[in-house]
């Protein structure tokens, strides 16, 4: 993916999560990192931007209970990358 795609892909799906009502989480990291969650009925979509390039992308289908361990794991991993 080019350097400036990860932005615009980024814009891009906070524009259409808003657009279609739906649940849009932005969480800075150190860094000048972003770690973004869309969330559609039981699907998430989460990435880690960071200025203009995408770092990183995963996504999961699941109900919320198990999402909630998903996270976790993630955010573990997302804190020992970016020294939270």
């Amino acid at each position: 993916m080019a350097p400036i795609e990860g932005i615009k892909l980024g814009f891009k799906l906070a524009d259409l999560a808003k657009s279609q009502g739906k649940k849009f989480t932005n969480i800075k990291l150190k860094n000048n990192a972003e770690l973004n969650i869309l969330k559609n009925e039981n699907a998430y979509d989460v990435y880690i931007t960071r200025k203009d390039r995408l770092l990183g992308a995963t996504g999961y289908r699941g109900n919320s209970k198990s999402f909630a361990n998903f996270m976790e794991n993630l955010m573990i991993k997302v804190a020992k990358s970016f020294e939270i």
